[in-house]
């Protein structure tokens, strides 16, 4: 939304004044914002299946069944 204000209202404000740069500043923060928050969740979903994957290998390992006893 405030990329497109920005753009609609720029040639009436100029573009210089506050509003038009605060706008577009605006609109470069909440990229930032989305991408770091995606690369976070990313992050953290690797993460949990790493832990997982090492909690699955512990668990065979601990297994007292043994290979060929079926």
């Amino acid at each position: 939304m405030l990329l497109l204000l920005s753009i609609t209202q720029g040639h009436k404000w100029g573009w210089s004044p506050v509003s038009a740069i605060g706008c577009f500043a605006g609109v470069a923060f909440a990229l930032m914002a989305l991408v770091a928050w995606f690369g976070l969740r990313h992050i953290q979903e690797a993460q949990h299946h790493a832990t997982e994957a090492a909690a699955d290998r512990v668990a065979v390992a601990e297994s007292e069944v043994l290979p060929g006893s079926r």
